[in-house]
């Protein structure tokens, strides 16, 4: 009778500590996102609730919502987009610059 001693418990991950690592960093930098984006936005909507501003005068019925939630579900959902279109363009020039190179040699 053959027995492995090795073997007991779980079975080990094949995923690397820089992996595992990443993925935390990841999750840790959509938070932060996320976090500054819905206080971009309750800023925007207090801000935007506020009488006695320059935009009163100058821009008279100029404003895109009368309603302060609007304004800041507007800026969240611009101020989320801004980053990741970026990430997504950097990306593709990375991409690019790396195709470009390989196919120069």
């Amino acid at each position: 009778m053959l027995t492995f001693s090795n073997h007991a418990g779980e079975t080990p991950s094949k995923r690397s500590k820089i992996e595992k690592e990443t993925n935390f960093n990841v999750l840790v930098n959509f938070a932060v996102l996320i976090g500054l984006c819905v206080g971009c936005a309750i800023g925007a909507g207090v801000y935007d609730g506020m009488s006695g501003r320059s935009a009163d005068f100058y821009e008279v019925g100029a404003a895109y919502s009368s309603s302060a939630v609007v304004v800041g579900f507007i800026t969240f959902g611009c101020v989320v987009i801004s980053p990741l279109l970026l990430l997504k363009t950097v990306c593709d020039l990375l991409r690019s610059a790396s195709s470009g190179a390989s196919s120069w040699r």
